[in-house]
């Protein structure tokens, strides 16, 4: 098993003679230890760089736990203890997938927007430590801070809720001018993916498609509802965003009729109509037997009114 330690020395060189501002010792069994760089690191790793407000960095999460979040739930890490004395609360989040193919999502929020996370309503998250676009990778090398709150929570979210995911992590969480507090973790509800709002996702891929329903999803505001809410939840149908084909995401209130569809809804109207043409044309039907049998009976007394002339002589 290859394993690695992590330094940050600037000016150090590796073992290829370049002078990097990081480097860590790989261990591969049956070869010696060899310093290698940043730059190694992030080509042998397979998992991507995040693209969020957070330093990029090789995503080797040297030293990290192993965790599982179930389907339709997730983590909630918090530091056992609250900042006191005029401190205030940082957080430094370090998650990795175990494979790059498994994404995540994960916010650094503080409590009243942790209660509204659990109760499936829309929250705020502090940027530098959360990523609300599904990553394989993210690493918090700056802190995140919320000079407000005396404690922050780290929420860890799988971007596919029905199957869960096995992901790594070294969340750190410390009081600016303090000591660093450990972490515990819970188990919390899927938050956003669970509040009272419908995103249905029509899609289609390639040039000059017709989109098509593909399905809905469950979310706490209409915000979250878009083509990149889409695309995380049916890749298989609906385009990236930056791609070829069409994505119309539709947000309604669940059990509302405004998350009707426009197709539904014109075919119940054409159903009604169908239902009313029935009833005319059986009430015509009805009304013209009516009339052909009073016909028949009024012939039918006037023939009966005619005597028979009778020859009196």
């Amino acid at each position: 098993m290859r394993t690695r330690s992590w330094e940050r020395n600037a000016g150090q060189s590796d073992d290829d003679g370049r002078i990097v501002a990081e480097t860590a010792q790989e261990t591969v069994p049956g070869s010696a230890a060899r310093n290698v760089s940043v730059v190694e690191l992030i080509a042998a790793s397979d998992r991507a760089v995040v693209p969020s407000a957070a330093v990029a960095d090789a995503c080797s999460c040297i030293g990290c736990t192993t965790f599982s979040i179930p389907a339709f739930t997730s983590k909630v890490y918090t530091p056992t203890t609250a900042c006191t004395g005029g401190q205030y609360a940082a957080a430094q989040p370090n998650v990795a997938s175990i494979s790059s193919s498994v994404g995540f999502k994960l916010y650094t929020v503080n409590d009243a927007n942790l209660q509204l996370y659990s109760q499936g309503r829309s929250f705020s998250y502090l940027t530098a430590g959360s990523s609300s676009v599904a990553v394989s990778c993210f690493e918090g090398l700056s802190w995140a801070a919320d000079v407000s709150s005396t404690i922050l929570h780290v929420i860890v979210q799988c971007q596919n809720q029905a199957s869960g995911c096995t992901l790594e992590q070294d969340i750190l969480f410390t009081c600016l001018g303090g000591s660093t507090p450990t972490p515990t973790v819970t188990t919390a509800p899927p938050g956003q993916s669970s509040g009272s709002y419908s995103c249905s996702c029509q899609c289609c891929k390639g040039n000059y498609c017709n989109a098509y329903t593909v399905g809905s999803r469950s979310v706490s505001s209409c915000g979250s509802c878009s083509s990149e809410f889409c695309y995380e939840q049916f890749p298989s149908s609906c385009p990236v965003p930056s791609g070829t084909g069409q994505t119309v995401a539709s947000c309604a209130l669940s059990g509302d009729s405004g998350g009707l569809s426009i197709g539904m809804i014109v075919g119940i109207v054409l159903v009604v109509l169908v239902v009313i043409l029935l009833i005319v044309i059986g009430v015509l039907v009805y009304n013209k037997r009516k009339s052909a049998h009073t016909d028949q009976q009024g012939l039918a007394q006037s023939q009966s009114g005619y005597g028979t002339l009778t020859n009196t002589d």
